[in-house]
């Protein structure tokens, strides 16, 4: 914009006598105006520079002419005045334009990522609800949350809490959670740091206490192929203590109310004891098993979906960034999903279309819990038959 400006004070000259000076400060602070509220709107690189340079047409003769206007009106007040109108007016510019800005900048980012991050926007979505201000650390699909990213946000802000997933299964993402840990305490040592582990505890190597993590939550239906129903956490001294000093902690992650309740080997409301009979014996099995040999299978699979999902298609997540527990693979051929589930169906299987905007161009196969190499492999030969039948 500096630019521009300077290119265009040659022009200054013309200009200024063909219209009256009120009717081009009017002028030059509609243009900006224009240039200001688009630049709120603005989604992409491109958008940012056309509005940023239509906001440089207007402010290239805005400030002149306000102070040639104002030296005009009141020849008594010298640099003084000039300097305190200007100043009132760009103070109010500030106080006007940058909430409008800032508002229109995150609704549309919310908007975009409730369009292309449906998961992630749910999380995001239930701290604002409960009144919390929050920032999101977004990335491209198919690409991890790196610890760079986590470092930047931190060193910007003070913050409580650092919510990650650690398994992204819309897009096959493992983020490196040990290392954004690291990083993020190097920042804030007492931040607490909480952890989706939704769709991978119980499948790939979790170290909570090792990596210094607060809240690990978790749940039923994933690695540990059980009936969905219930929800495991695993909670920190430090957050425990945290816990303490909020006074609105409402009911469902009362740490204290749960601990309180566990203490006495009870639980704050009836429990589901289906469940927890069928986790009990579910336990019993991932301890014969063993938890070691559990990840190694769990990594065998991902190996097996992995090595055929490169040769017949490609592979939607970043390497060395891909999950062990659910492969999302792009349709490169095109195939139809809906007649692939169909035609699987009739061998008692199925897989999973894209989530969202991917619905189509991918389908994610999932490689957890119970499942065996031998499950995964026999799943891959009837995608081979399908398509085969298909060329």
């Amino acid at each position: 914009t500096s630019g521009i400006m300077f290119a265009l004070r040659f022009f200054a000259g013309p200009i200024v006598h063909r219209i009256s000076p009120l009717g081009l400060l009017c002028a030059s602070g509609v243009i900006g105006a224009i240039g200001l509220t688009m630049l709120g709107y603005a989604t992409g690189v491109m958008m940012c520079i056309v509005s940023a340079t239509i906001y440089a047409l207007g402010k290239t003769f805005l400030w002149p002419t306000m102070l040639g206007v104002v030296g005009e009106r009141f020849p008594r007040g010298g640099a003084l005045t000039m300097g305190a109108i200007g100043g009132i007016g760009m103070l109010s510019a500030g106080f006007l334009g940058g909430p409008g800005i800032g508002y229109k900048q995150d609704y549309y980012a919310s908007e975009q990522l409730q369009a292309e991050a449906p998961e992630t926007y749910k999380r995001y979505e239930a701290a604002k609800r409960n009144g919390l201000p929050c920032d999101l650390i977004s990335s491209e699909w198919g690409s991890p949350n790196l610890p760079d990213q986590v470092e930047s946000a931190l060193e910007k802000n003070t913050y409580d809490v650092l919510i990650v997933v650690h398994n992204e299964t819309s897009t096959g993402i493992e983020n490196p959670i040990a290392e954004i840990a690291a990083r993020a305490r190097s920042v804030h040592p007492d931040l607490v740091i909480m952890i989706d582990a939704v769709s991978s505890a119980g499948g790939v190597q979790l170290k909570p206490v090792e990596w210094d993590l607060d809240i690990v939550v978790s749940s039923s239906q994933k690695c540990f192929a059980l009936p969905p129903g219930l929800a495991f956490a695993c909670v920190s001294e430090r957050a425990m203590q945290r816990a303490h000093t909020v006074e609105q902690r409402g009911w469902y992650f009362d740490f204290l109310l749960l601990d309180e309740f566990l203490q006495r080997d009870l639980t704050p409301a009836t429990p589901a004891m289906s469940l927890l009979f069928a986790l009990d014996y579910q336990l019993t099995r991932i301890l014969d098993e063993g938890l070691e040999a559990r990840i190694a299978r769990h990594h065998e699979m991902a190996t097996l979906v992995h090595d055929w999902g490169r040769e017949r298609f490609e592979l939607f997540a970043a390497k060395g960034y891909r999950s062990k527990t659910i492969t999302a693979i792009r349709n490169t051929r095109e195939i139809d999903v809906p007649k692939l589930n169909t035609y699987l169906a009739r061998h008692d299987m199925v897989l999973a279309d894209g989530y969202a905007k991917l619905k189509g161009i991918t389908f994610r196969i999932g490689h957890m819990g119970e499942t065996r190499p031998q499950d995964v492999q026999e799943l891959l030969d009837h995608i081979d038959m399908f398509l085969d039948n298909e060329a």
